[in-house]
């Protein structure tokens, strides 16, 4: 079961070996991209999910940490279609395109959200407007990123230990709030080649879940 969960947030997302690693390295400061905050709301009739953070601009998995901007992306699913689906939350609004993967609405902008119990989402879908209040999927007793980060360096030292050399750390690391019944991290170390090393985080305890290679093809 938890082979299963695991494959299916890491398809979202992207898509015990103990060591010493230099103490004098701080990891958290190759995070290239930290989503933060998730809010969601999901009935029978639709789908509204708010993901919020900061990453790199470009973006690129070339294990180089570049230079960090805000971001804000929203995806919303439906069963009918529309000619034209607008969204307003806040400074972000628009016309959304249509993801045929992900099978949703979708609209991404460079706008920070101080994190609040919910957010007001308004959609049009075609003529109509709606107004939905989306919930935020943390709660007390979340672990943050950084945290999930250190669990993950200090149970997979050598993996880290192996990526380091002259006090630099030659890769980038992403870090990823995901929401499937409960909260948990995507935490993903990707080298100077563009190889992935995968791990899930128990958002709670910051245990890790489980963990998966996904080299560059």
């Amino acid at each position: 079961m938890k082979k299963i969960l695991f494959t299916a947030l890491l398809a979202s997302a992207l898509f015990t070996i103990y060591g010493c690693t230099d103490k004098s390295i701080d990891y958290c400061d190759y995070i290239s991209e930290e989503r933060n905050n998730v809010y969601l709301y999901q009935t029978e009739e639709i789908s509204i999910t708010v993901y919020c953070g900061k990453r790199e601009s470009p973006y690129n998995s070339d294990g180089i940490k570049g230079n960090m901007v805000d971001f804000s992306e929203i995806y919303v699913k439906i069963p009918a279609t529309y000619d034209e689906v607008n969204v307003s939350v806040g400074e972000m609004q628009g016309q959304m395109s249509y993801l045929s993967v992900k099978e949703s609405y979708y609209l991404s902008a460079s706008v920070k959200y101080p994190k609040t119990e919910s957010l007001e989402v308004n959609l049009t879908l075609d003529e109509t407007t709606k107004t939905y209040n989306v919930p935020c999927v943390s709660y007390q007793g979340i672990i943050t990123g950084n945290q999930a980060v250190k669990n993950v360096v200090e149970h997979r030292s050598e993996n880290f230990k192996n990526l380091t050399s002259n006090g630099i750390f030659n890769a980038e690391i992403r870090v990823r709030l995901l929401y499937e019944d409960d909260c948990y991290y995507f935490i993903g170390v990707c080298d100077r080649e563009g190889n992935m090393t995968a791990y899930l985080v128990d958002g709670a305890s910051g245990k890790i879940i489980a963990e998966k290679n996904v080299d560059k093809a």
